[in-house]
This record gives structure tokens, C-alpha cells and sequence, in this order.
């Protein structure tokens, strides 16, 4: 079926009702692929390569190396096949249901692509958002390239620096755990929903500290992988609980380490997110947190994760110390007044799941520690 032919089934399937195409690039569908009444995927014609061969055309010549018409028309006929489109079409959504849409919170939508691109073995990756509010009304978001998610610049003061990559990358070229690890953050990064992020997240950390988990095990088998993740990140040795801030005004502050384990230990075995009731007293702040901004605390893993890989790579950590033969024990737990000598990671975002997030490791002594409070400029 043509370009043409299949726009038209999309407008055909939907008729008169309300509709959000999500649009997206990755593997290629043979043919329309009909989930229910209300949801199905459309092949669309590839995006191609005209935009890569273009720009590496011009670089090519910036460096001096001449090319003629007849290059860039073969390169560009050659990529008209690539970048395969498939428009995932939702009718009939409820209002509230629709906004999500729109936002990009939707699970029903995720989780519609996240179905497709199963049966497809390749992840779609959505570049259009369409809401279709009716014949010859719609709204349309281009959404930016993933990659712009990144950090382009890091802080002086950050572990991972221009002086890190310069000082191990020979060193950890053919470190395959290394690289194993980075290739575990890197999924857990290309994750689209925050609490399977954090999930993920999670079981890296889960792995770094399992050579310290082994050896606390020795001592006292009752010891899990939280206590082992907790000593790997200096939990009560170098830094206490780290701090939450919604909005500039509203705190949370728990164990962030405990939710994440709670949370994937029940993933891991098919139970729902967890709810404020089935927790402590301890822990129901982190979940009303889970359930406001799950990234927030996604976001404090991944600088855990960060720390971590660079201590191993540094051959500094825990992790790596531990499986190279050291016996790290099980610390005592210090007295709360000495907790506010220790630093403390302060991480704010806004109730608004896909907004910025910024987090600074802070340590004050004393009772001043109390009042430190970090802001989000934009």
C-alpha cells in the first residue's frame, strides 16, 4: 500500500472520533497491524537519509575533499529506505486521557508503542505527537531528538569530567564489567517510563555492590543487596539520606535506596507500583514523591550510578576494592546528631514530570545545614 493509500486508512479508522497519532521512527511494519477498536499501528514512508547525507556532504568539503552533484543524489537514493516510520493511531480518548497524550505521560500510549515495538524487535521512538481534535483541527509537537536529553557540559566539580576521561580511558578500554555496567545504565537511560528507570537503576547499583553484598553476607546471611547498595554508596559513612524539593517549597526526604529496592523487587515479581499504605511510616514520603515525579529520584540514582562507575573506574570504590580481595564490613550506625556533619545530596524538580531537575551535593555542619535550600533557575 502507498504513502497515500495508507493516510488514508488512518482517516478511515478514525472517522469522526478524537484521535492522537504517535509517530514514530525505528524498525519497519509490513502492513497495518490492528490492536483493538480503538488502536492501531500505520507503516508511513520512511523519513530516508537526506538530512545525514546532506550535512556529512558539506563537512566532507568543508575538509577539503570535493564532491560532485551526482555523490549526494546516489547517497540520498540510497537512504530514501531508512529511518522507517510507523504512526501509532488512539481513538477515542477520554479528555484526561488525551492531555497525558499530549504531554508525553501517557502509559496507555507508551505502553501501546512499548507492545508494538515488541512485536516488531526494534524500539519506536516517537518524533510527532498529533492530538486530532476533529476533521481539519489538530495539534502537533515535533519532539527533539533523544540525544538532547544529554548533558552537554558538565560542572567542573563533577566526577565525571574532561580530567576523568583523560586519566582512564586507556585504562578501561578493555574492561568488559566496565563496559558491561555502562551498557546497564545506558538501558536503563534509553527507559521511557521513570519508575522502570529507577528500576533498572536500581539493579546497577545491585550489581556494582555485589562483591560487597557476598562479603556482608559471610558475616550475617539476614544482610540483602539495599544494605550491600547502601555501604557501595557510603550510606551513613560519607552522606546521609538525600533531600527532595517539589516546586521550591515542598521536601521529601527518606531512604531512596530502600524505595528503589521495594520498587523493583516488586516489578521483579509482576506486583503494581507501590502505594503510600503498604510502606513505613519511614518511606511514604518517597512514594507520594514516586508517584508526583518518579524522575526526581531516577535522577538521584543515575548520579549514584555516575559516582559509582567512576570510582570503579578510577580503581578507588567500593565495588572494585571488594572484588579485588578487601573485606569491607558492615559500618555502625552513627548517632542522628552526627548525620548533619555528612553531605548530603539536595535534588529539586517541579510536580511537572517532564520538567528540568537539578541536584548539587551539599555538606554544612551544624544547625545551618537545616536551612539549605537549592534552587532551579531556567
Amino acid at each position: 500500500m502507498g504513502h497515500n493509500e495508507t493516510v488514508s486508512s488512518i482517516e478511515s479508522f478514525v472517522g469522526k472520533r478524537n484521535a492522537f497519532i504517535d509517530v514514530c521512527v525505528g524498525p519497519a511494519l509490513a502492513q497495518m497491524l490492528q490492536l483493538d477498536q480503538d488502536t492501531a499501528a500505520f507503516p508511513l514512508k520512511p523519513l530516508g537519509n537526506h538530512a545525514n547525507v546532506s550535512y556529512g556532504v558539506e563537512l566532507i568539503r568543508l575538509l577539503g575533499v570535493r564532491t560532485d552533484r551526482n555523490f549526494q543524489e546516489t547517497a540520498v537514493a540510497q537512504g530514501r529506505i531508512f529511518q522507517s516510520v510507523v504512526a501509532l493511531v488512539h481513538c477515542g480518548l477520554s479528555p484526561e486521557e488525551l492531555r497525558r497524550a499530549k504531554e508525553g505521560t501517557s502509559a496507555h500510549v507508551s505502553r501501546s508503542r512499548a507492545l508494538v515495538s515488541f512485536f516488531l524487535a526494534g524500539e519506536l521512538v516517537p518524533f510527532i505527537r498529533f492530538a486530532w481534535l476533529e476533521p481539519g483541527k489538530g495539534e502537533a509537537e515535533f519532539l527533539a531528538p533523544r540525544g538532547l536529553n544529554g548533558v552537554p557540559n558538565r560542572h567542573p566539580d563533577d566526577p565525571v569530567s574532561h580530567a576523568f576521561l583523560q586519566k582512564v580511558h586507556v585504562a578501561v578500554e578493555n574492561d568488559d564489567l566496565f563496559h558491561y555496567y555502562l551498557g546497564l545504565l545506558q538501558a536503563a537511560e534509553g527507559e521511557a517510563d521513570p519508575s522502570f528507570r529507577i528500576a533498572r537503576l536500581f539493579s546497577l547499583l545491585e550489581s556494582l555492590a555485589g562483591p560487597i553484598t557476598g562479603s556482608l553476607k559471610q558475616v550475617d546471611k539476614n544482610v540483602g543487596s539495599r544494605t550491600g547498595v547502601r555501604v557501595l554508596l557510603g550510606y551513613y559513612l560519607d552522606f546521609d539520606i538525600p533531600i527532595f524539593t517539589v516546586d521550591g517549597t515542598t521536601e521529601y526526604e527518606f531512604d531512596h535506596i530502600e524505595l528503589a529496592g521495594q520498587l523493583r523487587d516488586r516489578l521483579f515479581h509482576g506486583a503494581a507500583i507501590l502505594k503510600e499504605d503498604e510502606v513505613k511510616d519511614a518511606l511514604k514520603l518517597g512514594v507520594q514523591l514516586l508517584h508526583i515525579n518518579p524522575s526526581m529520584i531516577a535522577h538521584a540514582l543515575r548520579r549514584d550510578c555516575e559516582i559509582e562507575l567512576v570510582r570503579y573506574a578510577e580503581r578507588t570504590g567500593r565495588s572494585w576494592r571488594s572484588r579485588n580481595g578487601e573485606s569491607i564490613s558492615l559500618p555502625e550506625r552513627i548517632p542522628s546528631e552526627q548525620l548533619k556533619q555528612l553531605a548530603k545530596l539536595h535534588v529539586t524538580g517541579t510536580s511537572v514530570s517532564t520538567g528540568n531537575i537539578g541536584s548539587a551535593v551539599i555538606q554544612v555542619t551544624g544547625p545551618s545545614a537545616a536551612f539549605v535550600k537549592l534552587k532551579l533557575s531556567i
